[in-house]
């Protein structure tokens, strides 16, 4: 049901992801990646606080998730846990590209740039 619910947010049809995470929980309530394909739904359907809810909910089932990591990251980065926290940001992207996940470096390339254009 996960893979299903990524087939369907990338195709566009949020709803039916969000379904799919659901129904992927229902059956493995302990799934981390489902955790973080629900948290990026609830992200794409503007429901900030349950998006981060999952993601949370993601590292404490698996702290060396390098995806959740990443996206908790921009959660701070773009200021969705109060004012934007970009030390924060750079310590759980820090994390994640240390766990060798390739997005890291991506995300800690913009968190530079974000740096620089806010001097």
């Amino acid at each position: 049901h996960a893979d299903m619910g990524w087939t369907f947010l990338l195709d566009g049809r949020p709803q039916a992801a969000l379904a799919a995470y659901r129904e992927a929980l229902r059956h493995h309530p302990h799934s981390a990646t489902a955790f973080v394909g629900m948290g990026i739904t609830l992200k794409s359907l503007g429901h900030v606080e349950p998006a981060r809810q999952a993601i949370q909910q993601a590292l404490e089932l698996n702290p060396q998730l390098s995806s959740a990591l990443v996206h908790l990251g921009y959660f701070h980065a773009d200021g969705h846990v109060g004012p934007s926290d970009l030390k924060t940001a750079r310590q759980l992207f820090d994390q994640a590209f240390r766990l060798g996940d390739p997005f890291a470096g991506i995300a800690l390339l913009d968190l530079q740039t974000r740096s620089h254009s806010q001097l």
